[in-house]
């Protein structure tokens, strides 16, 4: 069940999402079709021979996991500077145990930096639905992913970059 409650997204902006799922790219994908969104994707996906050929495809780029990706930030940067719609999963990882993971701080940082407006996918049930450690969706399951708008540009350039992080947080939080 898809839900988009902003409508058309006011470019550049940067689109949020939980992260509880395998399948989180899907869901947010469907609701954001229309606008192309550039989502950051884990490298290694890249290197795999179908799925690779499929992200590349869509306009994502890479992003090494657990270190610094100067290559990830320009392109994130040119999203930006592109007015595209940059598309990520800050909580970096698929959730374990089915609730929010930490974000990290550089995260909050370079949305105070580029201060365009912020909406964000928060997607309930998909944990249930598929586990990381789940080897195929449940029967009946039932997602929903509900699109909204968290800050506009002119909300952030007046935040303190704690400020931001309180309210991502607070907006993405989730526990199944």
């Amino acid at each position: 069940k898809l839900k988009n409650n902003v409508g058309k997204l006011q470019k550049p902006c940067i689109v949020l999402c939980n992260h509880g799922s395998f399948y989180d790219f899907a869901y947010a994908g469907k609701l954001l079709r229309k606008e192309k969104p550039h989502f950051v994707v884990a490298r290694m996906y890249f290197h795999h021979k179908i799925l690779g050929k499929i992200i590349k495809g869509t306009g994502a780029f890479p992003k090494s996991m657990f270190t610094n990706d100067v290559e990830s930030t320009k392109n994130c940067l040119k999203v930006i500077a592109g007015k595209g719609v940059l598309a990520m999963m800050p909580e970096a990882r698929l959730s374990t145990v089915g609730k929010f993971e930490d974000i990290q701080d550089s995260t909050f940082s370079f949305i105070k930096k580029v201060s365009v407006p912020v909406y964000y996918v928060k997607i309930n049930g998909a944990y249930l639905a598929r586990p990381k450690w789940g080897d195929k969706i449940r029967k009946g399951a039932l997602v929903e992913a509900e699109l909204n708008q968290l800050l506009s540009g002119e909300e952030i350039a007046g935040l303190e970059v704690e400020e931001i992080k309180n309210k991502i947080n607070s907006a993405m939080d989730y526990n199944e």
